[in-house]
């Protein structure tokens, strides 16, 4: 059994994948950022799905949540960096404040999160880091 902290399990392939691994036994640490989507989340395996309030654009939030998740599953096993989203639209027609936002989340947030991760991992040797960040590469 691991344990995994997956960031943005409120839907789609955050929660897809959650639900994936909940089914085969292990526990989930997932993230969200708001009290229904926690409550929700936790209907889906009481005791081994496990909501983290956190907003990945808040390092203080990330590294809260961090520690609430190590604390509550007895150590991180695997992180999968999901939170994220995609912006649409041509280049002159988002605005610079979009592209930021969207850097905010998808690149600074996932950075944040293993900035806060590693520490626990490097103490116990031990440890798996994933990002879905490869999906936007393509």
């Amino acid at each position: 059994m691991a344990n995994w902290l997956i960031t943005g399990v409120s839907s789609g392939f955050g929660r897809a994948l959650a639900e994936a691994v909940l089914a085969k036994g292990d526990i989930v640490a997932g993230t969200l950022r708001n009290e229904a989507a926690k409550s929700d989340f936790e209907k889906l395996a009481p005791g081994r799905a496990i909501g983290i309030l956190l907003d990945v654009t808040d390092e203080a939030s990330v590294f809260r949540g961090v520690a609430e998740a190590e604390k509550k599953t007895g150590g991180i096993d695997v992180l999968v960096n999901n939170a994220g989203y995609g912006l649409e639209g041509a280049v002159e027609e988002v605005t610079l404040d979009q592209v930021r936002a969207q850097f905010e989340v998808n690149v600074f947030g996932a950075v944040s999160v293993i900035q806060a991760v590693l520490p626990f991992m490097r103490k116990r040797r031990a440890g798996h880091i994933s990002s879905t960040l490869r999906r936007w590469a393509a």
